[in-house]
């Protein structure tokens, strides 16, 4: 179970991430 919920818990972190960096990069393309 534990494991189960860290995994979960990276998998969506990790995704949290890469949206955001996508996010940043469409951010400095507008206002640049």
């Amino acid at each position: 179970m534990d494991g189960k919920v860290n995994e979960l818990i990276s998998l969506l972190f990790l995704s949290g991430i890469e949206a955001g960096i996508k996010l940043g990069k469409n951010f400095k393309r507008n206002f640049s």
